[in-house]
């Protein structure tokens, strides 16, 4: 900021004017003068401050976009406030990896940090196996981690039995654990009766529990009465248990009225009573005036009561109409 001294008193004029006045006898105020003098030295030393590059709308609108930027009103300050704020900007884009980036624009400190960071992303790239990975890149002192973390994932690959399993990088402790892997996820196919199901792979004892898995799920598919039950799978007993169960749904299917159901396999406790369900049926069918209804296969009691219930739900509807 420009300091201006004014001392009181100073002589600002010329000698000659300050001994003399005008002729009409006007004498100039010195001190009037001199604070005149004092406010324009001051007033120009404020307005040669810079400008508040914050306080302006057209800069602030410059920082965000060229869209809404008055080029043209800009200083030269401004433009150079602005392009700091670009270099600032574009070191930040290209540390986070951006396309946007332009390591034209950086300094050599910067373009340092940069280049660190690359090295970074691409060194974990490496170390996670991504695509992205550029093995190249990899200093020799940073290889040793990036093999054995490929190792590890391979290892990995080959338990679960994926298809991009190496076996070639498995160490023979490792080539042991990824057989006894392979074996167990066999067995569990074999327990589950899938098609993929390897029995050459199993053990004697893994056989029994196999078979007996097998005759287990036979058994459940012939009781629920399904086509892929094999009856001759069965043995004597579970031939009996199935028995027993497709004559208990068969009983059930008949008691409810259900098409699926075969009166010939039916015993004659067994059809004394479902032949009182279906008489209970048909006369709940004819209290209710049901299409379903078999008059003639009720007898007089049944018929009795059937034409009570009617009756009075005739005369109840009469009332109503009557009413009306």
């Amino acid at each position: 900021m420009t300091s201006v001294n004014c001392p009181e008193g100073s002589n600002v004029f010329p000698p000659a004017a300050a001994a003399h006045g005008r002729a009409d006898g006007y004498r100039p105020n010195k001190s009037l003068f001199l604070a005149v003098l004092c406010a324009l030295v001051t007033f120009g030393a404020v307005s040669s401050r810079p400008a508040d590059l914050k306080a302006n709308p057209n800069f602030s609108a410059c920082q965000v976009s060229l869209l809404n930027c008055d080029v043209t009103a800009l200083t030269s300050q401004e433009i150079s406030a602005l392009s700091e704020i670009a270099k600032k900007r574009n070191s930040q884009n290209c540390l986070a990896g951006s396309a946007l980036c332009n390591p034209m624009l950086l300094s050599s400190t910067d373009a340092a940090a940069v280049n660190a960071a690359e090295y970074a992303r691409n060194l974990d790239s490496c170390l996670q196996g991504r695509a992205l990975c550029n093995p190249l890149r990899v200093r020799s002192n940073d290889l040793p981690r990036v093999r054995t973390a490929a190792g590890q994932r391979n290892v990995e690959k080959c338990m679960s039995g994926l298809p991009a399993c190496d076996p070639l990088q498995l160490t023979s402790s490792q080539q042991q654990a990824v057989q006894t892997a392979a074996l167990r996820r066999n067995l569990d196919r074999c327990l589950e009766g899938s098609s993929t199901c390897d029995p050459l792979q199993l053990k004697p004892d893994e056989v029994k529990m196999v078979a007996a898995g097998r005759r287990s799920r036979n058994r459940e598919r012939c009781k629920a009465g399904m086509s892929t039950c094999d009856p001759v799978a069965l043995s004597p007993a579970e031939a009996a248990e199935v028995n027993i169960e497709l004559d208990h749904r068969n009983v059930m299917k008949c008691e409810t009225g259900a098409s699926t159901c075969d009166p010939l396999a039916l015993s004659p406790s067994e059809l004394q009573g479902i032949s009182s369900a279906v008489r209970k049926r048909n006369v709940d069918a004819c209290k209710q005036a049901s299409p379903y209804c078999d008059l003639g296969s009720l007898n007089g009691p049944d018929l009795a009561s059937v034409a009570a219930v009617l009756a009075q739900r005739k005369a109840l509807q009469s009332g109503i109409a009557t009413a009306r």
